[in-house]
């Protein structure tokens, strides 16, 4: 059944050094400004390059909390596999060019998931556009650990229709505030919150996909735009 909701509350990188393939780039900021193509800002003052294989990234400072993906990549976006904001990390603002989130077991990630993770008590924005790379990553999932809260203010797609669902877990809020395009499942896990907020929507404001709502999981639809869910919603959540 077709439900229009305008409100709802429902429970249920560059550089001169070339790194090597699927390695760590840990953000200490030590550059004079915030862009990713500046080496100074990685640990060991080796930047990443486009062509440089599919990585992690993990932010563990305070310093040049506004990073900026400043070169474009040329095919989806910059391969990544995960992102982790570590348990020091302040207020991030990541934003610049599209992030290809692959995820890929055989590139280097331990369960082929692409996580994007804040174990920070700070929220984290992403104003990036991501890409759910379905084909390559087994599920994209935003997982807040200790209390923060992961905002994405850019719009998350889908590079196939390969079921590999988004899923929110932790205990803290995850927003949505794109117009996003990517038609997956999505699963609310462990006391976790998606908020859809700003004029954020999913499926374009068509979503099909199947909401799963477990283990306390809250779907928080705080949209001014308008949005119909065909899909089945289904779960404990409250």
């Amino acid at each position: 059944m077709k439900t229009k909701i305008p409100h709802l509350i429902l429970a249920g990188l560059f550089g001169t050094t070339i790194a090597s393939y699927a390695d760590t780039f840990t953000w200490d900021g030590g550059g004079a400004d915030g862009n990713w193509s500046t080496a100074d800002n990685w640990a060991g003052n080796t930047a990443p390059v486009e062509t440089d294989g599919w990585h992690t990234f993990v932010f563990d400072t305070s310093n040049q909390l506004n990073s900026n993906l400043d070169f474009t990549p040329g095919n989806n976006g910059l391969n990544i596999n995960d992102i982790t904001f570590a348990s020091g990390a302040g207020a991030f603002t990541l934003s610049g060019s599209s992030i290809d989130m692959l995820g890929a077991a055989s590139s280097g990630a331990a369960d082929g998931i692409a996580d994007i993770t804040n174990n920070s008590a700070n929220t984290q924005t992403i104003n990036n556009n991501l890409i759910h790379h379905t084909g390559f990553n087994t599920g994209l999932t935003f997982n807040n650990t200790n209390g923060g809260a992961i905002v994405v203010d850019g719009v998350i797609s889908q590079s196939s229709n390969q079921a590999d669902d988004v899923t929110i877990q932790g205990n803290g809020t995850v927003t949505f505030n794109g117009v996003n395009t990517y038609t997956q499942d999505t699963e609310i896990n462990n006391s976790s919150t998606l908020r859809i907020s700003g004029a954020g929507q999913l499926g374009s404001g068509t979503y099909a996909g199947t909401i799963a709502i477990n283990n306390n999981g809250i779907l928080d639809y705080n949209s001014s735009a308008t949005q119909t869910l065909t899909g089945v919603i289904s779960g404990s959540g409250s």
